[in-house]
């Protein structure tokens, strides 16, 4: 079909679907009273109501749910129950479960044998029109419901193609909004319905938001959760809307929320912690705004972008290192630890701050957290190429032998004195070594010992071969 007969396709469709004087063939509706006409039509082709009891195995009635909320893996394995079901809404649901997972040849497969078992059946044409227009296939999807007008006349489904084919070929969601109610008045309990008022509501929100409308913005993107609660991007619309009103707190731990299972939505996070950090500033709320600005470089964010934030972050890593050696001087390790631990989340690749932090779980007998953080040390000091100035290794390995791990000792320094045998500190490094084997062929003797003695013991009831009486105490 060439452009201009698409077009005069599209206008058929959205005629013999709309509101306005239709110049369809009689036979499909009365152009004097559409609702009206509408109405009768529905009376004597209405499909059976998916949802009613009794109306659909349970199974399809659960895949048709699964798929409404966008949970294809339970509508596969729902439908696989069914695999042997060639009835119209179970090859309608295969069809969407096809396109969700996009192989457009399956689902072009079963709309095409639904088609021709249920040729009168308007929920296969309308599946088939919002399949292409999901896909912007709008060509296709107007294809689709002129089929299904011409075959089926002006029922709901078909109406709910018609508010699909309005989101997705020119963005009309209000027109849209009206189609959608219009098909759930027909039928209350018409499926697919929820997720494109959603969109609709989706996309005037965001075009209040735009036209700095927030108010308008917040009942959008309200309304949209309402038809789909777990709509990443109605969430977000209404986190931004909460932020332009000043609602940093509710915005932020929506923007969490949507985080933890898309990560690409982190720069946007990241951007909107940095936003709540100034204002905090702003208001003198400088706990508030320095964890914040922190969670702004967590997420990503440079240290250019976050501008004065930096400089803010930069100050309280350097307040917490000083107050930390301060507080070791005087013994108060847990003090210290709780202050080299802060300015470690602060900049994660200061040095200096992991071997402080290193140091006061040592004095505090926490060995394990010593060496990780010891082991730390040497990582960054290898990446960023820079020359120790301590014996970072040694600290390491008395960590490691108050632990017990022997052979990591002797990997750690064996390998140090093979890279470099002119280290500064080799001849510790060495004796170190040297104490290590000369303990462990003590421990080795004495198990020996130990084992022969063990040997030698006699079982309890029976005499030593020395005991009393033995011809060798003679």
């Amino acid at each position: 079909m060439t452009t201009p007969e698409f077009f005069a396709a599209l206008l058929l469709c959205l005629c013999a679907c709309g509101n306005e004087e239709s110049k369809v063939a009689p036979a499909l509706m009365d152009p004097a009273n559409w609702h009206e006409s509408l109405a009768a039509a529905y009376k004597q082709q209405a499909d059976p109501v998916a949802g009613a009891a009794g109306a659909f195995p349970q199974g399809i009635v659960d895949a048709q749910r699964a798929l409404e909320r966008g949970d294809g893996k339970t509508a596969y394995v729902l439908l696989e129950q069914h695999g042997d079901d060639e009835g119209w809404q179970a090859r309608t649901l295969r069809a969407r479960l096809f396109a969700m997972r996009g192989d457009d040849v399956g689902a072009v497969r079963e709309l095409e044998g639904a088609k021709l078992a249920f040729p009168e059946r308007a929920e296969v044409y309308a599946t088939g029109a919002e399949i292409h227009a999901a896909a912007r296939r709008t060509l296709s999807a107007a294809e689709e419901l002129k089929q299904g007008l011409q075959r089926c006349g002006p029922q709901a489904p078909l109406r709910r193609a018609k508010a699909a084919l309005l989101l997705c070929h020119g963005g009309k969601a209000q027109e849209a909004l009206i189609e959608l109610d219009l098909a759930r008045k027909s039928d209350p309990q018409l499926p697919f319905c929820a997720p494109l008022v959603a969109q609709a509501h989706l996309l005037l929100g965001n075009r209040a938001q735009t036209a700095k409308q927030p108010q308008a913005a917040l009942e959008h993107a309200r309304l949209a959760l309402e038809a789909n609660p777990q709509l990443p991007d109605a969430k977000q619309l209404m986190a931004d809307v909460q932020a332009s009103l000043g609602q940093f707190a509710k915005a932020l731990e929506i923007y969490e929320e949507l985080i933890q299972t898309d990560a690409g939505r982190k720069p946007q996070a990241a951007i909107l912690y940095h936003r709540a950090a100034t204002a905090d500033v702003v208001q003198k709320e400088h706990d508030l705004a320095l964890a914040r600005y922190l969670r702004a470089r967590e997420l990503g964010l440079s240290d250019e972008a976050l501008g004065h934030g930096a400089t803010v972050l930069e100050r309280r890593m350097q307040a917490c290192l000083e107050q930390g050696i301060a507080a070791f001087e005087r013994d108060d390790w847990a003090a210290a630890g709780a202050l080299f631990e802060e300015a470690c989340r602060i900049e994660p690749n200061r040095i200096q701050a992991h071997n402080h932090l290193a140091a006061a779980h040592f004095k505090q007998q926490q060995y394990e957290p010593a060496a990780r953080e010891w082991a730390q040390v040497l990582k960054l000091a290898r990446e960023q190429k820079f020359e120790l100035p301590e014996p970072v290794e040694l600290n390491l390995a008395r960590a490691l032998h108050a632990l017990g791990r022997r052979r990591s000792i002797r990997a750690l320094l064996g390998g140090k004195l093979e890279q470099d045998p002119n280290w500064k500190w080799a001849e510790e490094a060495r004796e170190m070594l040297n104490r290590l084997k000369s303990d462990e062929s003590s421990l080795e003797h004495h198990k020996h010992r130990e084992h022969h003695e063990h040997h030698e013991r006699p079982p309890r009831g029976e005499r030593s071969p020395a005991g009393p009486g033995s011809d060798k105490l003679h």
